[in-house]
């Protein structure tokens, strides 16, 4: 009979040749990186990489200001336009979005007691995607292309890469969401879901709504096999609705799930009608969906202009039941608590200027001398400043303060040392002062429509506002990743969440939470802790 196997020795012998001919290693930190799973691995480069094209983004934006504070002589022509049609872009779909997706990528299981997000290898997916993406959109833009270039192949990659940048952020999102409505614990019912968690399900609701709108009108560009002037005086204007009110508003939905959570965490005390501050969240999720208003003419409708008004009645709500919270606890104040209160409070700004947009609407023509003001070099409303601009760069300025403020408030379970409590603290006043300035600048320009000197020097401090808010996110960035890097000591950090803090991420057994009977879990452990102390 012939043999056909190998013998017992031979195989040995074999298998002993091969492990010393190929030793097995193991993975470098960058392969650990590059194939890892692990939602905090993904949250962490998502947040630092975020933070890096958001702060590269603002500068873009600010050159772009300063470029016709100068009478046009900083820059190039054709770099000024290009710059100027793109910046919107970069700023929406390579900050302020992912930057808040990542930070949900890294802490929604922690708030759910989860090991992990639901369908890791999408989110891991959705991280390297949208980096691709990012990557691909700044090289287009800086080689003569993307939307109001020279070259019809680099426009042509810019015009593909934002379609990879939403498809990425849709795969992501819808992870997170997977998340929080499959993997929350016994007990933990969606009203007892915690606030940024929970902002983040609506995000994901409202951005599914939203950007596949915009998708879609890419891909029919693609389809068209478009010229240069196609893609940036047809393709870009179909897609500029996504820069104004309301879908603008998209990237501030988890806001209000911030500053929610920082207050009770930083107070150690429970929200009062939480089910109420739920609604809240909800409420603006749903009056920032804006496919329906993708026209001019559809901007001037009453519903546009309720919209308009309406939707900074949640935020203030929730600004305001944050501050009732505060009160009813010991205040400290923290870098994330001072970030996360400016956040809402630009955010509210930019409310502002929407509403004065809807307000000048209404009766039988421009009810009062408005500039709105546009991106698109084909808008009918003209290119330049404007307080349409002013809303958005100020809608993009709180979703960065705010995500600072999460970062500083989470600091010690984002990183091994924790966050320095004193770099929060030193950067939130140039925060607000850089946000401020980046917006405000155009909304007054619309308003008080002053003469050519007076743009000059409101877009001047647009401009240098856009560059202090840049240097913050850049120095976040550092004090960021020196954190990652587990470098030093442990850090006297942010707050004191871990004996304030009632939700499931600043649970130092998590074991010890078997069941969540409310909602705030580790509060209610702490509370009979004490009581069976007392007895």
């Amino acid at each position: 009979m012939a043999m056909t196997e190998t013998r017992p020795e031979a195989a040995t012998h074999s298998s002993g040749a091969d492990q010393s001919a190929s030793p097995r290693t193991q993975p470098t930190p960058v392969e650990q990186v590059l194939g890892s799973g692990d939602h905090k691995i993904i949250g962490r480069v998502l947040i630092g990489a975020s933070l890096v094209f958001v702060a590269s983004s603002l500068l873009v934006a600010s050159l772009v200001n300063l470029h016709a504070a100068s009478g046009n002589d900083l820059l190039e022509a054709t770099v000024a336009n290009r710059f100027g049609i793109n910046s919107p872009i970069a700023l929406l779909l390579c900050g302020a979005l992912p930057l808040v997706l990542g930070l949900a990528f890294y802490l929604v299981p922690l708030q759910l007691g989860s090991p992990a997000l639901a369908f890791p290898r999408a989110a891991a997916l959705s991280l390297w995607g949208w980096l691709f993406g990012a990557v691909m959109f700044t090289v287009a833009l800086l080689a003569k292309g993307s939307y109001g270039g020279s070259s019809l192949k680099m426009s042509l990659l810019g015009h593909v890469s934002v379609g990879l940048l939403i498809v990425s952020l849709l795969v992501g999102v819808v992870s997170v969401m997977t998340t929080v409505v499959s993997h929350r614990p016994a007990g933990m019912t969606i009203s007892r879901v915690p606030f940024f968690s929970f902002s983040m399900l609506v995000t994901g609701a409202v951005w599914l709504a939203t950007l596949p709108v915009v998708l879609a009108s890419i891909t029919v560009w693609q389809i068209r096999h478009p010229g240069v002037g196609d893609l940036e005086l047809s393709a870009f204007p179909a897609i500029e609705w996504v820069f104004h009110q309301p879908a603008i508003y998209i990237a501030a939905i988890p806001l209000l799930g911030i500053i929610l959570d920082v207050a009770g965490a930083v107070s150690g005390q429970r929200q009062r009608l939480y089910t109420t501050s739920q609604g809240l969240i909800i409420a603006f999720g749903a009056l920032s969906f804006g496919p329906w208003a993708q026209s001019f003419e559809s901007r001037e409708t009453l519903l546009w202009v309720a919209s308009a008004v309406i939707i900074a009645l949640p935020a203030l709500a929730a600004l305001g039941g944050a501050v009732e919270t505060l009160r009813r606890g010991k205040l400290v104040v923290t870098g994330g608590l001072v970030l996360s209160v400016s956040a809402i409070l630009v955010l509210l700004l930019a409310t502002v200027a929407g509403a004065l947009q809807g307000l000048s609407t209404v009766g039988s023509g421009q009810g009062f001398d408005l500039v709105q003001g546009a991106f698109g070099s084909s808008g009918s409303e003209g290119v330049g400043p404007g307080v349409a601009t002013g809303q958005f760069y100020l809608v993009i300025a709180a979703v960065v303060i705010g995500a600072l403020g999460a970062v500083f408030h989470w600091g010690s379970r984002l990183v091994p040392v924790g966050l320095p409590k004193g770099a929060g603290l030193g950067l939130a006043p140039l925060a607000l002062v850089g946000g401020l300035a980046f917006g405000l600048g155009h909304v007054i320009v619309g308003i008080a429509l002053p003469d050519e000197s007076g743009v000059e020097a409101l877009l001047s401090v647009t401009g240098i506002g856009g560059i202090i808010l840049a240097v913050t996110a850049y120095a976040a960035f550092a004090v960021f990743v020196a954190g990652a890097a587990g470098k030093g000591a442990p850090v006297d950090n942010d707050a004191a969440p871990e004996s304030t803090g009632g939700t499931l991420e600043w649970a130092t057994q998590l074991a010890d939470v078997s069941t969540v009977e409310s909602e705030y879990p580790v509060q209610d452990l702490r509370d009979s802790t004490s009581t069976e102390g007392a007895n």
